[in-house]
């Protein structure tokens, strides 16, 4: 028979090398339960990655309370135990330092002894400390000599117990470095996806340092990676491509979602901007950067149709209702009963098509930024009155009961745009009036406050109210909510929109409160100036 017949197959060895490994994990795992020697695995940052059951049992805690938690923090000489940890990280073995651990309950003086940990090529990832106790040693000294002899013995047994142990140990650190190299996978993975996602990506460290930026960033900032990386937010101040960002954010990098940030490129971004934590530790901070330049180009190719198409309709749309007021007028000669309903109504829709031309009008302004105030002194009180009257009438024929409370004191002119804050109280109002039904309660009030210098106008109804998954969107432009697109009443979605930007413009701030089926209340303030 072959001499190669009688030996084992590759297959078989493997599988007999497979066995005597798990045989030798599972010794090292029952041996390090086993030892009474406290042992703690730590990582270069000083974070504990294990320990074993006689330091479970010398703390009083389990192992998932203390993993992850800084080493230092054991002990009250914390600045010495720094040092001890920065010596045994350049390589250094350790023996015998003095260290006093922080128990729950109480505080014990302990030996301790530093090892570094090596992975396969020889780098330091870490360090093993073992705790051993020293109590006994000091009341030896203070016991009869041949006591101490015998002790002394029994301490070198010991100590030989522990040098072995080290050995079990480091044939453990195998398994730990095992371990680190999935983790660096995991991490390696994560990297890669950052550095492949569409939008730009930076990476601050819990001191605002700049430690990583992708390339889409990268390249949306024009920035040369090694000029900026390492550096903190405030010295990157000083870069003149990412300048802008750092001015938007903060040198301590603020919290933003969605903010817009025009670069000199003609580039626009939205940033947002956000800390990621782990438990309550902040670990850094993250910023996103999106490309909106195309979106943007189009938003501004929309709104200077909407702007040249709603001049072109103007003038028509003015032509037909001079035409409409000649024919009502009898200008063009007697009309009957019946053309003079028609005509009427036919004026009421160019007047609502007039209306909505300029809110288009008003919009286009807006975004283009040429919506200009035209601010002057103003009685507030009066200025109210003249836009509620037409309201009165309204609300008699709708069996609405209408009140209008003014301030009872004497109060200053407004510094305001009186053409178009006439709008702003007419759009609020008239959102009260129609939505509110018959019966119902329409509440106008305006009062000044003199302690902050500002007046503050409120319209309250019992109308329809705002579903509460539609509040958020209710100040964009061309959005109505859902129960009031349902409802008999016309509206553009553009009135909320108009007005806010104009209280805005004023300085001032616009907010509502509302509950379906109940009634909204919408407020602003304006400085007096």
């Amino acid at each position: 028979m072959p001499e190669s017949a009688t030996l084992p197959s590759a297959t078989t060895k493997l599988e007999y090398l497979r066995k005597d490994l798990e045989d030798l994990r599972y010794y090292l795992d029952e041996f390090s339960a086993f030892l009474p020697l406290s042992v703690i695995i730590v990582n270069p940052q000083g974070f504990i990655l294990d320990i074993n059951q006689a330091f479970e049992n010398l703390i009083g805690l389990e192992k998932a309370g203390v993993l992850g938690s800084t080493v230092a923090k054991l002990f009250c000489e914390q600045e010495q135990f720094a040092e001890l940890e920065a010596r045994v990280l350049k390589g250094e073995v350790i023996k015998g330092a003095r260290a006093t651990l922080l128990l729950r309950d109480r505080q014990i003086s302990r030996s301790l002894y530093l090892s570094p940990r090596h992975d396969c090529e020889k780098n330091i990832i870490g360090y093993f400390l073992g705790i051993y106790d020293i109590s006994e040693n000091v009341k030896l000294t203070e016991g009869r000599n041949g006591t101490v002899c015998a002790r002394t013995i029994e301490l070198e047994e010991k100590s030989e117990d522990l040098l072995r142990s080290r050995a079990a140990l480091m044939n453990i650190l195998e398994d730990v470095a095992e371990e680190q190299k999935k983790v660096e996978q995991e991490r390696d993975k994560t990297l890669a996806i950052i550095k492949n996602l569409a939008d730009g990506i930076l990476i601050f460290d819990p001191h605002n340092v700049l430690t990583l930026i992708n390339p889409q960033a990268k390249e949306m900032m024009q920035l040369d990676e090694s000029s900026v990386v390492g550096k903190m937010a405030a010295a990157l101040t000083k870069v003149t491509n990412i300048m802008p960002l750092i001015n938007f954010l903060g040198r301590n990098i603020k919290k933003v979602y969605r903010k817009q940030l025009e670069l000199k490129s003609d580039k626009v971004l939205e940033i947002s901007a956000f800390p990621f934590l782990t438990g309550r530790e902040t670990l850094g901070k993250m910023v996103i950067l999106h490309d909106i330049t195309r979106e943007k180009a189009i938003e501004t190719m929309k709104t200077e149709f909407v702007s040249v198409a709603a001049h072109q309709l103007r003038t028509p749309l003015t032509t037909v209702k001079w035409s409409l007021h000649l024919l009502l007028h009898g200008n063009l000669g007697a009309i009957t009963a019946e053309q003079r309903d028609l005509l009427m109504r036919t004026d009421e829709h160019n007047e609502r098509l007039i209306g909505l031309v300029n809110y288009l009008l008003d919009v286009a302004r807006i975004e283009q930024g040429r919506f200009v105030l035209r601010n002057k002194n103003v009685d507030f009180i009066k200025l109210a009155e003249t836009v509620i009257a037409p309201f009165l009438e309204v609300s008699k024929n709708k069996q609405l009961n209408f009140k209008f409370i003014k301030p009872r004191e004497k109060v200053l002119p407004v510094n305001v745009d009186e053409e178009k804050m006439v709008l702003v109280i007419e759009n609020l109002v008239d959102n009260a009036v129609n939505y509110t039904p018959p019966h119902g309660n329409v509440t106008v009030s305006l009062s000044f406050d003199k302690a902050k210098s500002e007046v503050l106008f409120t319209v309250k109804d019992t109308g329809i109210g705002i579903p509460e998954d539609n509040k958020q969107r209710i100040f964009t432009k061309f959005y109505r909510a859902e129960n009031a697109a349902m409802a008999s009443t016309s509206g553009s979605g553009l009135g909320l929109f108009i007005t806010k930007n104009i209280i805005e413009g004023h300085g001032g701030r616009i907010w509502f409160e509302s509950i379906q089926s109940k009634g909204s209340t919408f407020s602003f303030t304006l400085p007096l100036k």
